[in-house]
């Protein structure tokens, strides 16, 4: 009788432990996103991230623009590149492509249907140039890592080079 007094008294102990702790890790915890604002540069990282719950949005570092030909160019910071970083090379891009000794009328024109968007990157698979051009749906992908000193070389090279590019 006693082993089933002290059998009973450890169960309804343990349904009791178990009852208490099951918000902290047991699957019913109420996960919520507390990010304020809820745009973002970089992917959410709080702890609704990835679910429905999370409702931020990756938003461009900015965007090349020219009035004349109608483009708007997304640039985007990826993982691993600082705030100051992204800010750096995005000036540097936006201001090569607008100084018309730099990008000329006649490279934008021939380049603009053809880049989809410019990432900033920590690392680029190519060191000499620090940047990556990849091609998806017939549109330029521009890798640019963020201590790329070529900046002002990027758009004149890759209009010179578009069939190398397979554009």
């Amino acid at each position: 009788m006693k082993n089933r007094k002290i059998s009973l008294t450890l169960a309804v102990v343990f349904a009791l432990v178990l009852t208490v702790c099951d918000n902290g890790g047991g699957g019913n915890k109420t996960v919520v996103c507390t990010c304020n604002p809820k745009e973002h540069y970089l992917p959410c990282t709080c702890e609704a991230a990835g679910t429905a719950k999370c409702t931020c949005v990756v938003i461009p570092r900015g965007y090349i623009s020219e009035y004349q030909t109608n483009v708007q160019i997304p640039i985007w910071q990826k993982a691993g590149v600082t705030n100051a970083q992204a800010i750096g090379v995005t000036t540097a891009l936006t201001a090569a492509w607008n100084t018309s000794s730099i990008v000329t009328d006649s490279d934008k024109n021939k380049l603009k249907e053809k880049v989809q968007e410019v990432w900033i990157v920590k690392t680029a698979t190519d060191q000499t140039w620090k940047r990556d051009i990849d091609v998806v749906d017939n549109k330029a992908i521009i890798k640019v890592q963020y201590d790329c000193p070529y900046i002002d070389n990027i758009f004149n090279d890759l209009a010179d080079n578009l069939s190398s590019h397979g554009l």
